[in-house]
């Protein structure tokens, strides 16, 4: 694992096939409620300070809201295999399974090369294949990823790391994820693990680490290039030890035209000099090495040959999914990845030893199906050359996918590969990236030929990732998606669509829907080599009738083709039956709003019938930012009990020039004559890593954006409504502004937020965000009546209840002073009091006090918050609109 960007001394990215682990720093919310309850499944005979840190987690789960049952296991029991079959009566009615056996990291009595809490780990993932518990399993670890500068990962929980990474590939909807702790974790650090936790639960954040500097999320990134950096030439005798067949010939070539006098081949398969280096036979020994996982051999090597650099080039181990893997295959994998490396790592230690350079897999770095065992023996290679890094001893790990012409490129594995985008390297190239690794010092770099597009499709379809959410070229992917699905929807809105749609416009419902299900079954079929269609369960999930990421692809690629709409890689993940995704599909051919609401009859509505157009509307919850430090709606209570003074001075945490901006001459150019205001001091603050948005667009955000839904997710939690499960549902968006003045900002500043400046700070994206983030599908819109913005908003929400276009809807508005121009203008106008505060029917009235604030209400019709069991705060009884046309100035 690389550190987080600011520990890397660099000059920007490169080009190439190198990428590396970086640590996203994450933004959580102060407060969290996990609410549920929740399966803590802890190891016996934990030592001491394993058994406080277990302690903690289960106090701190409770605190958080979480009802925790515990569950101690003894991984070390010969039937412990056995003893999970009781997990799953314990999980019954559980919102998730957090697993605390990794901290257990001794080693297995019978495979020592594993720890028992991987074993134990690796028996609950089966379990979890097997459906048992029917929640997600998180699984914690300490100090298992280097996070920060100086650490080194502990190895049995960087193996339970890469196990992690193959569980969410292999069971994606049963798989939480993985959270590591500090290796001195303490009560602090867990109390931001659940909270980490929860928070991504809710951004889909599934590889966290908590240090005491905060949470971060794993992330890939380009390999950056070290200031410093130079080629790195061989010399002397370069050792090359393991498996050559399909690398040492041009391992060997290179090394030789680099500036190696002598190449010494250590390979068991290896008799006589390969032929292909017969022309530099010179300069290339075979080396006698029966026995590669035997010190004596490889001893006896190092004293003949006194190499200057050794590398070593692991054997493949044999694929096998997570259901049929065993403890005994996690240490066989583990022995023959770094059997040969841990003997060099004892025989090479010292001052001025050779460099050794270890060639790993990137089943480390993202995971694969069917590498449980791959992933595991490669992260032990790669925290045996974190280890000797720690110690100064030159060490480099590369992790590869397979080369052209290497047994796991050709045939069937080569087609495998290519089927997820992943290109056999080219020995040229490959040995390119080893240079650059070499010369810059790096400690572990992946090295893949990607053809993102497709990997990316093949990798999401079954579980989203953040994952590759920093590449930019993942970036461009996903924006160019987003515009093809707007596109999709504006051609179809402006026409009568495909010929399937045009086929199905004039038949009833449920013929729409049948006609529509016999499509996908077909096609299901179809993948799935079934050949009968009647043969599929359309209530079905896609993964229990065998759909892995490769066939979730295939089958949306032809029902790309036969819909002619534009589909995305999570289509079978998204809508994951046959039925449910007939009834999308009907949705994006037709421009169907409700399909879940029509029943058969041919003429049924789409949606609920529109209520009384005086049919009360209630206020169910409520979120506010206001200033005197308002952060709630209980805030602003206790601040109008009390009677506090909510005006002060102007913020100076915007780049303001107060002092300069300040003139009590109204007349003043450039200049305002009023000092206080009620503002939001914290107005830049905003947890864009809950929301799963990138540092650098929330910095293009303007902060009433921000602001506007931070408050929607809050105005539902008040209402005790769950944000992330109101996805797909009817609620509208209807939010008010008073001008953006964000944008120059960004564009007079010396960093570049292109691609974000648009979506930043338009009006439209105020609501639409929310309706995005949220997924929700009713009407979004935003306003701008200038003061009434947000009363405006309400009446059209109130309207939209009910005309029966939206069941729920979130209704409000945000105004937050990005400069001091609208200071500044009203300040000509003489409309502001000269001390920021409004007087009301007072005879010393002198303009109105400058303010910022957010609101966000949740409404509901009466009848159904009264249905649902709502808390009703307040009713709207009825609103109006109207404009006072040629009155005594021009006004909004």
């Amino acid at each position: 694992e690389s550190r987080p960007s600011a520990a890397v001394v660099a000059s920007g990215p490169q080009d190439g096939l190198s990428y590396e682990v970086t640590w996203k720093s994450l933004s959580l919310p102060e407060s969290v409620r996990l609410g549920g309850r929740w399966l803590l499944v802890v190891p016996e005979h934990l030592d001491a300070d394993a058994t406080r840190v277990a302690h903690d987690v289960q106090q701190t789960l409770t605190t958080h809201g979480a009802t925790v049952h515990t569950l101690a296991l003894a991984p070390a029991t010969a039937d412990f295999d056995g003893r999970f079959n009781g997990i799953s009566e314990e999980a019954t009615d559980v919102t998730g399974i957090l697993s605390l056996l990794g901290l257990a990291v001794g080693p297995h009595p019978e495979h020592g090369e594993v720890s028992l809490g991987g074993a134990a780990s690796l028996t609950l993932m089966r379990q979890a294949l097997r459906d048992r518990f029917g929640v997600p399993v998180w699984a914690v670890t300490r100090g298992a990823v280097a996070v920060v500068p100086g650490e080194v990962p502990e190895t049995a929980g960087a193996q339970l790391w890469a196990l992690g990474q193959v569980a969410a590939l292999e069971i994606p909807d049963r798989w939480g994820g993985l959270i590591d702790l500090p290796a001195d974790a303490d009560a602090r650090s867990v109390g931001l693990a659940v909270r980490a936790l929860a928070a991504g639960i809710a951004a889909g954040e599934d590889q966290l680490a908590v240090r005491p500097s905060g949470a971060y999320g794993r992330r890939l990134v380009r390999a950056t290039a070290r200031r410093g950096r130079k080629d790195w030439r061989p010399r002397g005798t370069v050792l090359l030890a393991g498996d050559l067949d399909a690398v040492g010939e041009p391992l060997a070539r290179w090394l030789l035209t680099d500036g190696a006098d002598r190449v010494v081949l250590a390979d068991p398969g290896l008799t006589e000099l390969p032929a292909a280096l017969s022309d530099v036979a010179q300069r290339v020994t075979t080396a006698a090495a029966p026995d590669l996982a035997d010190r004596a051999v490889l001893a006896a090597l190092v004293t003949e040959h006194t190499p200057a650099t050794v590398v070593v080039v692991p054997p493949a181990v044999e694929l096998a999914p997570l259901e049929s893997t065993s403890p005994a295959d996690l240490a066989a994998a583990v022995t023959a990845k770094s059997a040969t490396a841990a003997h060099f790592d004892a025989l090479l230690d010292g001052p001025r030893v050779p460099e050794l350079v270890l060639i790993s897999s990137v089943a480390r770095v993202w995971g694969g199906v069917r590498q449980g065992a791959y992933a595991v023996g490669a992260a032990h290679l790669d925290a045996l050359a974190a280890r000797r890094q720690a110690r100064g001893l030159p060490t480099v790990s590369v992790a590869w996918t397979p080369w052209a012409g290497s047994v796991t490129a050709d045939g069937s594995a080569a087609e495998s590969l290519r089927q997820y985008g992943i290109a056999p390297l080219e020995p040229r190239a490959a040995l390119a990236e080893l240079n650059r690794a070499l010369g810059s010092g790096a400690g572990n770099a992946a090295v893949a030929d990607v053809d993102w597009e497709q990997f990316l499709a093949s990798f999401t379809s079954l579980r989203p990732s953040v994952l590759f959410d920093e590449l930019p070229e993942v970036r461009r992917l996903r924006e160019a998606e987003a515009a093809a699905m707007a596109d999709q929807a504006a051609r179809i809105g402006a026409s009568s669509g495909t010929e399937l749609a045009r086929s199905l416009r004039d038949k009833p419902r449920n013929a729409q829907r049948k006609a529509l299900l016999e499509v996908v079954t077909a096609h299901v079929a179809a993948v799935l080599g079934e050949g009968a269609p009647d043969a599929i369960d359309q209530s079905r999930a896609f993964k229990d009738i065998g759909f892995t990421s490769m066939t979730a692809m295939e089958l949306r690629n032809r029902l790309q083709e036969a819909t002619g709409l534009t589909l995305p890689a999570s289509l079978v993940f998204d809508h994951p039956h046959p039925r449910a995704l007939a009834d999308h599909l009907r949705e994006e051919l037709l421009g169907e709003d409700d399909v879940e609401r029509a029943d058969s009859e041919p003429n049924a509505p789409s949606g609920p019938p529109p209520a009384g157009q005086d049919e009360p509307i209630a206020i169910i919850g409520m979120a506010c930012r206001l200033p005197g430090d308002v952060g709630t709606p209980d805030e602003l209570w206790e601040l109008l009990e009390a009677g506090h003074d909510a005006i002060t001075n102007l913020p100076v945490n915007r780049g303001w020039d107060v002092a300069g901006l300040y003139d009590p001459d109204p007349d003043a150019a450039g200049r305002a004559y009023v000092r206080e205001g009620g503002f939001l001091h914290d107005a830049g603050e905003f947890d864009a890593g809950f929301f799963g948005i990138s540092p650098r667009e929330a910095l293009a955000m303007d902060p009433q954006q921000r602001i506007i839904l931070e408050l929607a997710w809050e105005s539902f939690e008040r209402a005790g409504l769950d944000p992330a499960g109101r996805r797909g549902s009817r609620t509208g968006v209807f939010m008010g502004t008073n001008g953006q003045h964000y944008m120059p900002l960004l564009q007079n500043g010396s960093e570049s937020f292109d691609g974000y400046l648009g979506t930043g700070n338009s009006a439209s994206v105020m609501s639409g965000r929310i309706s995005y983030t949220l997924g929700l599908e009713g009407p979004a819109l935003t306003v701008d009546t200038a003061c009434s913005s947000s009363l405006v908003a309400l009446h059209l929400a109130v309207r939209a209840l009910r005309n029966g276009e939206c069941d729920l809807a979130l209704a409000g508005g945000a105004t937050v002073m990005s400069t001091p121009e609208v200071l500044v203008e009203f300040s000509r106008q003489r409309a502001v009091a000269a001390d920021g505060r409004c007087k009301a029917f007072s005879a010393s009235a002198d303009g109105f006090g400058p303010a910022e604030g957010a609101g966000v209400l949740l409404v509901e019709r009466l009848s159904d918050a009264v249905r649902h069991g709502r808390r009703v705060l307040a009713v709207v009884r009825g609103s109006a609109v109207n404009q006072d046309g040629a009155s005594n100035g021009l006004t909004a």
